[in-house]
């Protein structure tokens, strides 16, 4: 049977369908991470900053009301997007073979799904953020340290429960730290580990020294994701492995730089554990990827097409999100 995402991708127009194929090809987050469509730009949602309380009574006892405090939160879509140009003669003379506006619009669609993947490990936490990205999974788990606001700017391991503090500056990995990551996420267990090749390669070393090794299964795209524990182990190319070590556990994400050359004291890395769903960590958009039709430009002989996504990251849950850091995934 279909998932709902599969069934969505065959009721898309060819163009928007060949979109959709591209960018869930490039992406192993966005075939797993439900999208879910909102009407407005932004979402308001609650989360408990303390939970309802209950007591044992004796008969004749005063009962007492207790309930659980909500903090609302907002999460705004932003925008992603670009511009495929082609040229008019090239696409005339040079189509008998491969169409050329379709070909501009799948390498701008494969642009795209780069830059998702990059921002949903570091958007918000950069060394100069620009404000025009969503917030990343490494902003948010820092953010879910208290309840009272989003402008937590670092990760303070002593304060908070959804970081997994694997050494207090950088080291090893070992399978009991993804366990104990794995307890980090409730209620359940997380849908996914996301990491690096890295990170991947250490996990398979842990694995295999254990001679169980690691599991494999297909994704909602019949692909071949290896598991640990029955959880899919999600890779991605633009998750950090150039983080600073930590002080006492502690990282100033402020003082994190994307471009910085993986070198000793920025050599760390960093696993993810999510859970999915409308419930717990999801993408929010509205209408999707969708393309205009910009047509012939004024100052050169060629067409344009603009493709753009409204676009964010939204965790309802906090305990959907926990990260394991100060890993050295080089470090025996």
């Amino acid at each position: 049977m279909l998932t709902k995402t599969q069934y969505e991708l065959l009721s898309l127009d060819a163009m928007k369908k060949g979109i959709y194929d591209t960018v869930i090809k490039e992406s192993a987050i966005l075939s797993w991470i439900p999208q879910i469509d909102v009407t407005g730009k932004a979402i308001l949602y609650n989360i408990e900053s303390s939970m309802a309380g209950a007591a044992w009574y004796n008969v004749g006892d005063t009962w007492t009301e207790s309930v659980a405090v909500p903090i609302q939160r907002t999460t705004s879509l932003k925008v992603l997007g670009g511009d495929a140009d082609v040229d008019t003669f090239m696409n005339q003379t040079r189509s008998d073979q491969n169409d050329q506006m379709a070909s501009a619009i799948q390498a701008k669609s494969k642009a795209i799904a780069h830059e998702f993947e990059k921002q949903f490990f570091v958007g918000g936490t950069t060394s100069t953020p620009d404000g025009k990205s969503f917030d990343g999974v490494m902003e948010l788990v820092a953010q879910n340290e208290t309840t009272a606001n989003q402008t937590t700017v670092d990760w303070d391991v002593s304060d908070n429960v959804h970081l997994l503090n694997t050494n207090d500056t950088s080291g090893a990995l070992t399978l009991a730290d993804l366990d104990e990551l794995r307890d980090l996420i409730k209620p359940g267990r997380p849908d996914a580990f996301v990491t690096g090749r890295r990170c991947r390669r250490k996990i398979g070393q842990l694995a295999r020294a254990t001679t169980a090794g690691l599991r494999e299964t297909h994704d909602n795209f019949g692909k071949m994701v290896q598991t640990y524990d029955d959880i899919p182990l999600l890779i991605s190319d633009w998750c950090p492995e150039n983080i600073q070590d930590g002080s006492s556990g502690d990282v100033t994400l402020t003082s994190y730089a994307y471009a910085t050359t993986r070198a000793s004291g920025y050599d760390n890395s960093i696993i993810v554990a999510a859970k999915f769903g409308v419930d717990d960590f999801y993408v929010l958009q509205n209408g999707g990827i969708t393309t205009e039709v910009i047509g012939t430009l004024e100052t050169k002989d060629a067409k344009r097409t603009r493709l753009k996504w409204y676009v964010g990251l939204c965790n309802p849950n906090i305990y959907g999100l926990a990260l394991a850091i100060n890993i050295n995934p080089d470090t025996a």
